[in-house]
């Protein structure tokens, strides 16, 4: 396909799509998630007048403080939000098929928009598109070669969601592989951040563990239908 119409093609189906899910957001009562989806939308809602809110490590404290000021503007902005980070996704993984000289075309959105749990979730409230784009721009930065700005968003996606601690593994391998190993200190910039401001708030240095409602909880956790 001729590169200016491929372009013009992709610009058209992204219009499409971000016109659907804000048709969505602002035309539909819709909540996917359940307990979760409604927690993490009430405490972005709730942060700017409880600001300890901020700390909540089962709200995840970078997509609260983020998210705060659309949940401000009720549930609907928060999905607002989270659709804001489908856009800006996509647009980052446009980047990244640049740098591979692979050209833009509409079907690569189609595949995106069309996964079922990203749609859901883009529509909701929940953490997962932001720690998508969260994970897709450090992939971005790594191949511009910014390896330490890398891990510095990197060391944020944790608080975003748990799993971040998981991806650093890859991203670890692949510094490793370069000789870089001294840049791993830059990997525990978010969390030993966060434990020195809870450090100061909770009195606990040792908060971001003992605050983990998977290492410690009241059993509610992978029991129930």
């Amino acid at each position: 396909m001729n590169p200016i119409a491929a372009n013009k093609s992709y610009t058209l189906v992204l219009i499409v799509c971000l016109l659907t899910l804000i048709s969505i957001v602002t035309c539909y009562d819709f909540a996917y998630g359940g307990y979760d989806n409604w927690k993490h939308y009430l405490i972005s809602h709730h942060l700017f007048r409880h600001p300890e809110l901020a700390s909540d490590t089962w709200g995840k404290p970078l997509f609260s403080i983020l998210c705060s000021p659309f949940a401000l503007w009720g549930y609907k902005g928060a999905q607002i939000f989270n659709v804001i980070c489908f856009l800006l996704f996509t647009l980052t993984a446009r980047k990244i098929f640049n740098l591979f000289q692979i050209q833009a075309h509409w079907i690569e959105l189609v595949f995106l928009i069309a996964s079922p749990i990203y749609f859901l979730c883009t529509t909701s409230a929940l953490t997962e598109p932001l720690f998508a784009l969260v994970l897709v721009y450090s992939i971005y930065l790594y191949l511009r070669n910014r390896l330490i700005l890398c891990l510095l968003v990197l060391s944020l996606l944790p608080f975003v969601r748990n799993e971040g601690y998981f991806m650093w593994l890859p991203f670890c391998l692949l510094i490793a592989n370069k000789e870089n190993w001294w840049k791993f200190i830059f990997l525990g910039f978010g969390t030993v951040f966060f434990a020195l401001i809870t450090g100061i708030t909770h009195n606990d240095l040792l908060y971001v563990i003992h605050s983990n409602h998977y290492l410690n909880h009241d059993g509610h956790y992978g029991s129930g239908n």
